[in-house]
């Protein structure tokens, strides 16, 4: 899933979906795409972190690239993948 492939299946604008988007939500489609997959990330984390790797999590986040990942983890929770999942 990501935000492209919506705005594509949804018929309408781009910067109509935004704005829109964002009068709701007051963020971006992406940052709250963004936020979805940080939230099951860090519930992968804590319930399989035993039994899944920090790639594994990101995939099935949606995110293939695995530094790219705990960029983006790092920079929502503070701490990297690595160190949360030693440290929950």
């Amino acid at each position: 899933l990501s935000v492209g492939r919506l705005l594509e299946e949804s018929g309408y604008a781009k910067d109509y979906i935004r704005s829109e988007f964002l009068a709701v939500t007051k963020i971006t489609p992406k940052k709250y795409l963004t936020n979805i997959r940080m939230k099951n990330a860090k519930t992968m984390l804590e319930l399989y972190g035993n039994d899944m790797s920090i790639g594994e999590v990101a995939e099935r986040c949606g995110i293939i690239d695995q530094s790219i990942f705990s960029r983006i983890f790092k920079k929502h929770f503070g701490v990297s993948p690595t160190e949360y999942k030693n440290n929950r």
